[in-house]
């Protein structure tokens, strides 16, 4: 390289390229430093576990962490967070318990973010026994357990629609004598809203106001989609202009389940309306925004409205997705087409997408209604296009 490399520049570019899940030029540079005469140090490998770590590679973690124990730079707490992150973040509980038990054989203490990637593991695996194991482990060695590691659980439970096991989690924050913030208490509305329990949600909304916390574009969303899924128009709007009045900028997340909620309540007039109202408040639609006001149609049997939608998604440079044919399908069926809706079926497999079962079935129902000739099903056919 022609200058003499120091540990710190190393390091720093190390830790830059890291930052960008840039493995491959990170090894680059590590090994032209190494090349140079450069040593390196616990530190830079624990940056080349990590820029492994961020680029997904488990095995390029791994491969980083040996070099460490042949170099006998020993590995540290640091290097050992990195990879049960790593693990953490494939989903791999058993990997990142496997490397928490081996920096533990080896004398290195874990530290309190050690146990939150631990909580955090087997949250995301949905193992919450082993996220209350790990959280009495924390208790067991002096470290108090973080408020990200209580709402990581809550968000896990949130995701499953668990909403009394969410709503446990949050009991031990206040028994923990901790605060709980707007991501907890949106996590809680996204339990309930995935529970299918709108008044929960509303009520989980009004905690969260009775603490001073004060709800986010997030958390409105949450709670306008719990009305959206039931089709409550009232409450759907009620609480978007909540939102309004308390400063929040709808974007299209939220226009989007206004619209949603029309479309269960059966209403293509007002979805109509509240598509128009996101393109004038320059909240640009998206696949989710157009398949639900196609569907919106669809329940009306508007097959017309429904072609024009997503001929204007099209031109809009958004792609349509299974579920927006599905409901163009739908929307054909319902009409009594059963040429569109065999045409539109058609189309979603020339576009390389695989009808699912409930596509099949609105083609069928269609078919059944019309008293057509029987469909049947063709064999699951690989690379389908």
């Amino acid at each position: 390289m022609g200058i003499a490399l120091s540990n710190h520049t190393v390091d720093f570019v190390i830790q830059r390229l890291a930052r960008f899940a840039n493995l491959a030029d990170a090894e680059l540079w590590f090994n032209s430093a190494a090349q140079a005469g450069y040593q390196p140090d616990a530190i830079t490998l624990s940056r080349l576990v990590y820029a492994s770590s961020e680029a997904d590679n488990i095995t390029a973690a791994d491969y980083w962490f040996k070099e460490a124990v042949t170099a006998n730079v020993g590995p540290n707490t640091v290097t050992f967070n990195t990879l049960m992150h790593s693990a953490a973040k494939a989903g791999n509980l058993a990997n990142a318990e496997r490397w928490f038990e081996l920096a533990n054989s080896l004398g290195i203490q874990p530290d309190k973010v050690s146990f939150n990637i631990m909580i955090n593991a087997a949250a995301k695996n949905s193992n919450f026994s082993a996220a209350e194991f790990w959280f009495d482990e924390a208790f067991a060695a002096g470290v108090e357990a973080d408020l990200v590691a209580y709402t990581t659980i809550i968000s896990a439970a949130a995701a499953q629609g668990n909403l009394s096991l969410a709503e446990h989690w949050f009991g031990r924050i206040r028994q923990a004598g901790m605060q709980p913030d707007v991501i907890t208490f949106t996590s809680l509305i996204n339990a309930a809203t995935n529970a299918g329990d709108l008044p929960a949600a509303e009520t989980w909304l009004q905690r969260a106001n009775d603490a001073g916390v004060k709800p986010n574009v997030v958390t409105f969303t949450n709670v306008i989609n719990a009305a959206a899924q039931q089709g409550n128009l009232v409450a759907a709007g009620k609480w978007f202009e909540e939102a309004t009045r308390q400063g929040i900028a709808p974007n299209i997340f939220m226009y989007t389940c206004m619209i949603h909620a029309a479309a269960k309540a059966g209403d293509l007039d007002v979805a109509q309306r509240w598509f128009q109202r996101a393109k004038l408040a320059g909240a640009r639609p998206n696949v989710v925004t157009f398949t639900s006001i196609i569907n919106a149609a669809a329940k009306e049997g508007n097959l017309a409205a429904a072609e024009a939608y997503f001929h204007e998604a099209e031109s809009s440079g958004v792609k349509p997705n299974l579920y927006t044919y599905t409901a163009l399908v739908r929307a054909a069926a319902n009409k009594g087409d059963l040429s569109a809706a065999e045409r539109w079926f058609g189309a979603a497999r020339r576009a390389g997408l695989e009808p699912d079962e409930k596509a099949y079935k609105t083609l069928v129902g269609g078919a059944y209604r019309q008293q057509h000739t029987k469909i049947v099903r063709p064999e699951k056919q690989n690379n389908v296009r």
